[in-house]
């Protein structure tokens, strides 16, 4: 089963299900402005033939290249600045990041592979930004160079700040580049930026299921101080921790998040730059590793939003995390102790297998939609959304009777929730229950009036139950809706056409 965030990306994706030659993989299109993320899912898309075991491979097999490139340049790192620090560290970094929980939303959901493959180029622009002041041949690394600002500006649009200043600040602090060399980068980055701003032109003529959710509004101050706040509380919460907790729960839980005071918010944002200023002070090992998770993190302050402290947003800024928060254990038992290797070790090999740990209660996400839920379910039971979310993947497995009971006692704690609402659209629509679908997407429009492609689809759903009740007229009525609600998909055209001709054919 694929997660829910995929379900609309993979499955209802036409475009994407059509991609069935090799060829189809450098025509596919589904955002504009990140061609690179399109072909690889295009490419997970034709090598699985849409199976989700072949996506989470590839996601699997680009995260191992990540952690092999965080390894790579740590090792180039030691050599070249900090001498002092045990051999190993580079691979307990790399272990660590390895392990951590944190990446199971990143592997398991298709889309933020993005993340991944972002990581991925800006690593690799680090190591050959590195390798220009050590090797013979600098036109290859300057050329691997270029091509790694270009693929991570298109894999995600944040990184077209965090890669070009991860770079420059590794080519100053290493040594291996001059002010020519930080020109071209500078020239080059211009470059793909241009091209990325004619790009994102486009992206409002995509045919991308959901809308990007930014909360930032220029106009409301505290709220987006707060939300800043929020994310980067529970993004390295999250990553030294390995717990897949949201603002939401952390504000059920233990009253964090956007309930904080702007005076509140304001301080942990001050702490915060107070500390990557120290660290950039400190100079060396630490100045490039805080720029970086600096860098990485600020998107948070730039446009924060209720998930941003999810996986998929820490990915990279973790493995900045991890190499400081390594570094900083083996400072302090360097200092203290005659062996300290040994005693890192043990401190590192502990704290490893608490991720591994946690690691195991969270790869469930990726394989086993029902498992992940039901233990969540379990774990936060005052949530309505666990209920609602559980009703969800039990419809979907065809449980039917065990849905109805989720969704009876979901509606007893909110009846109004949109998650309670769409889950029992979404049992009467697999029921084919068209009478009920009607009934329950009447009281549902108004709660997504505002997502024309949600509207869309759930015209489309109801115009699918239209049809199989052999009712082309008012499959086609249904049909012609979703194209009002959601002019963008092609297929909505398709579908309303071939039954107008249904239609006047009887």
């Amino acid at each position: 089963m694929h997660l829910w965030d995929d379900i609309q990306l993979i499955e209802n994706n036409y475009n994407l299900k059509a991609v069935r030659k090799f060829s189809d993989i450098f025509h596919f299109v589904l955002k504009p402005s990140k061609p690179v993320s399109n072909f690889f899912l295009a490419w997970g898309q034709w090598w699985g033939h849409g199976m989700v075991g072949q996506h989470r491979i590839l996601s699997l097999l680009l995260h191992a290249a990540v952690v092999f490139l965080l390894y790579a340049n740590l090792h180039a790192f030691r050599r070249r600045l900090t001498s002092d620090i045990p051999r190993q560290f580079p691979f307990w970094v790399a272990l660590l990041f390895a392990l951590a929980p944190i990446h199971t939303e990143a592997i398991g959901v298709t889309w933020f592979r993005m993340d991944i493959l972002g990581a991925l180029f800006t690593l690799s622009g680090m190591l050959s930004v590195q390798k220009i002041g050590t090797s013979r041949h600098r036109l290859f690394w300057f050329s691997c160079l270029f091509l790694s600002l270009g693929l991570a500006t298109f894999s995600k649009e944040t990184f077209a700040f965090t890669m070009p200043v991860a770079v420059l600040i590794t080519g100053w602090v290493t040594g291996s580049l001059k002010w020519r060399g930080a020109l071209a980068i500078g020239v080059a980055q211009t470059f793909w930026v241009g091209l990325l701003l004619c790009l994102l032109t486009l992206d409002a003529q995509s045919e991308f299921p959901y809308d990007d959710v930014i909360g930032l509004n220029i106009l409301e101050v505290p709220l987006h101080l707060r939300l800043a706040a929020s994310a980067l509380f529970e993004g390295i919460y999250k990553t030294l921790s390995g717990h897949g907790l949201t603002i939401v729960r952390l504000q059920e839980r233990v009253g964090l998040g956007i309930h904080w005071g702007v005076q509140g918010a304001a301080a942990f944002i001050s702490l915060w730059i107070g500390v990557l200023g120290w660290l950039y002070y400190c100079g060396g090992f630490l100045r490039v590793w805080g720029v970086i998770l600096g860098a990485s993190s600020g998107i948070y302050l730039a446009i924060p939003n209720m998930n941003i402290g999810s996986e998929r947003y820490w990915y990279f800024p973790a493995a900045s995390l991890f190499t400081l928060l390594i570094y900083g254990i083996w400072c302090a038992v360097a200092r203290f102790s005659r062996r300290p290797v040994r005693i890192l070790s043990v401190i590192v090999l502990f704290y490893a297998v608490a991720l591994g740990m946690g690691l195991e209660s969270r790869v469930s996400r990726m394989f086993s939609r029902e498992r992940f839920y039901r233990g969540e379910w379990k774990r936060h039971p005052e949530a309505v959304a666990t209920w609602s979310d559980m009703a969800t993947v039990l419809t979907e497995q065809a449980k039917y009777d065990e849905a109805e009971k989720f969704i009876k006692h979901a509606k007893e704690m909110d009846a109004t929730h949109p998650n309670v609402l769409m889950a029992e659209f979404l049992l009467d629509y697999h029921r084919k229950n068209l009478k009920a679908a009607r009934v329950t997407f009447a009281r549902i429009q108004s709660e997504f009036k505002h997502k024309p492609q949600l509207m869309g689809l759930f015209h489309f759903h109801i115009g699918i139950l239209e049809e199989k009740q052999e009712s082309p007229a008012a499959a086609a009525r249904s049909y012609l809706k979703a194209m009002e609600a959601d002019p963008k998909v092609n297929f909505y055209q398709e579908v309303y056409e071939k039954n107008i001709k249904l239609a006047k054919g009887k």
